[in-house]
């Protein structure tokens, strides 16, 4: 199962997806902490 999971991965990788599925990835986790500091300044502030 480990072996198949690294093969899938280095798969997108060699195709050029990892790049894609990063920014998207980058993308979620900035909207996600911009929300976070917004609903830490409304308890804050």
């Amino acid at each position: 199962m480990i072996s198949t999971n690294n093969d899938g991965k280095l798969n997108i990788r060699s195709h050029g997806f990892n790049t894609l599925e990063d920014s998207l990835f980058a993308m979620n986790i900035m909207i996600l902490i911009s929300m976070v500091l917004s609903l830490d300044a409304l308890g804050y502030f």
